[in-house]
């Protein structure tokens, strides 16, 4: 057989291998190659309604737990989570022992610099979290009083340096956070308003006061930046569900057609994009 005829061959072979086979071939993450299996780092303290449960539970949910499970069956792998503290998981990241971090992840030129981000998926901003019957109005009116964030977020850095708060109650914990709101022990929280309208939903004596003027932006997957391979793979897989429809479909299905985000003035969009 000579050699013009196998490369034919080779040619009609990979014209009718699988998509979801030739893309798992392009990617360079060891593990993932050889066990097919995506491991995927999720926060300790589930983000609803993004992710919710015990990662390791039968019964983990959420927007982000069905985006990964549709991305898993377009590359042909097994999504399998690991468990961090928000504060720390970035440097698991880094450590390799995960393959990406997707857990509420917002785009930020400093997260840009150090890793590589995916293709966005979700539109949010920041939200002020007040008691219902707290007469604040606006972020603003939160300045110099005591703030409840989560450690390690967008939020805790908006709070220290734009909100000069009397003090800030760190938690590692979103139930954490709410609670010293419920309590009396903060005035009010900033959260990421898709975050922030699921814990107001549950809890009547919660409302927002408003969002942050400023912070919108995105939440996107973060990969080791020399895991470009890994990362164009899943962008690619997201770009697909974008035209078929099915992120449209999750995100209806979790957020019930209401924006993450107040739409401008002059976009007139409602949804998230």
């Amino acid at each position: 057989m000579g050699i013009d005829t196998l490369r034919a061959l080779l040619s009609l072979y990979e014209d009718s291998e699988p998509p979801a086979i030739r893309r798992r071939r392009t990617l360079s993450a060891p593990s993932v190659l050889e066990t097919g299996v995506l491991t995927v780092g999720a926060d300790a303290s589930p983000p609803p309604p993004m992710q919710l449960g015990d990662p390791a539970g039968e019964t983990f949910e959420g927007f982000e737990v069905d985006l990964l499970q549709a991305i898993g069956g377009r590359l042909g792998l097994t999504v399998r989570y690991r468990s961090a503290l928000w504060s720390t998981i970035l440097g698991e990241l880094e450590a390799g022992m995960l393959d990406v971090v997707c857990t509420a992840a917002t785009v930020t030129a400093e997260r840009a610099r150090d890793f590589r981000l995916g293709r966005p998926y979700l539109e949010i901003e920041l939200v002020a979290v007040v008691p219902a019957d707290s007469l604040c109005a606006v972020v603003n009116d939160l300045r110099g009083s005591p703030i409840a964030v989560r450690a390690g977020t967008v939020a805790e850095t908006f709070v220290r340096e734009q909100l000069d708060p009397s003090q800030v109650l760190l938690t590692e914990f979103n139930d954490e956070a709410y609670a010293a709101l419920r309590n009396g022990a903060a005035s009010g929280l900033v959260d990421d308003s898709p975050i922030a309208t699921w814990f107001v939903e549950q809890e009547p004596g919660l409302r927002i006061a408003g969002s942050v003027p400023g912070t919108r932006s995105s939440y996107a997957m973060v990969f080791r930046r020399s895991n470009d391979e890994l990362a164009s793979a899943i962008d690619a897989s997201l770009e697909e569900l974008v035209a078929d429809g099915t992120l449209e479909v999750l995100r209806n299905r979790w957020f019930s057609g209401r924006a993450t985000v107040k739409p401008s003035p002059d976009s007139g969009r409602n949804r998230p994009s």
